[in-house]
């Protein structure tokens, strides 16, 4: 019977710690799918090609989060926690952004010459933001769920990015199509979400003090073990494709 009863909890308490990934997997994918809302609106206002292609750059933070990676995998304060020391701030930026971006929107948006630099950079810290974030959940994860159950932690991103895309873009445009919600009103609602789930996880979920044998090595070991991948012919074939695969979104409309 005790066998059973750990066993259930066991199960139990990787439903919960899948559950909390898939949460923040999901406010990940949501400025994402709103992103992608823009080129239609865009599209609407007759915007040049040359322009579409100047905002599609503000995703290209998800292409070298690699840069950065180090950084937020080595440094941390332990009264916070490793990952929490990144993903409380980065949420909670996203969410201030995102309330931000709603009081300027429509001076930015709607009117008829659309302000494309000033909506690609501040899309290009949303993504930068989200990018951030979600280096410091997939190693929460990695912490987290035991060597058995690490699987999880591919799946709730897959289902959660995909969720919070389908709720940026998709849940948007049906509510805006009934006329129910306004683009302004959806980055403040969801903004405000943002905060919200950001105050909850730094309130209610602890981490646990790191064993010696699982500290991270410095930032310039992890920089210089790097370059080293970096070198690879297979590493630089790849780099190169993901930093010119927009390249061609990018051609003027003459």
């Amino acid at each position: 019977e005790n066998g059973k009863a750990c066993e259930e909890k066991s199960e139990n308490e990787v439903a919960d710690l899948t559950g909390l990934l898939l949460v923040l997997y999901t406010l990940q994918g949501i400025p994402m799918g709103i992103s992608g809302v823009l080129p239609l609106i865009l599209k609407e206002k007759k915007v040049s090609y040359n322009d579409l292609g100047t905002f599609s750059l503000n995703s290209y933070p998800f292409s070298l989060k690699i840069l950065w990676a180090p950084v937020v995998d080595a440094a941390y304060f332990n009264r916070i926690g490793r990952r929490k020391t990144w993903l409380i701030p980065t949420q909670f930026a996203i969410g201030v952004v995102m309330m931000v971006l709603s009081q300027r929107l429509d001076s930015l948006l709607y009117v008829e010459e659309p302000h494309i630099t000033t909506l690609t950079c501040l899309f290009f810290l949303l993504y930068l933001l989200c990018a951030t974030q979600d280096i410091a959940v997939d190693g929460w994860a990695i912490a987290i769920l035991r060597k058995e159950n690490v699987g999880y932690a591919a799946t709730s991103n897959a289902i959660g990015q995909t969720l919070g895309y389908a709720i940026g873009f998709t849940g948007f445009m049906a509510l805006e199509h009934f006329q129910l919600m306004t683009l302004s009103e959806f980055l403040l609602i969801w903004g405000m979400i943002f905060i919200v789930a950001t105050l909850l996880v730094g309130l209610l979920k602890s981490e646990g003090a790191i064993p010696p044998e699982d500290e991270p090595e410095s930032i310039s070991t992890a920089y210089r073990n790097m370059f080293k991948i970096l070198r690879l012919h297979p590493v630089r074939l790849l780099m190169l494709l993901l930093a010119t695969w927009k390249f061609p979104f990018a051609v003027s409309d003459g």
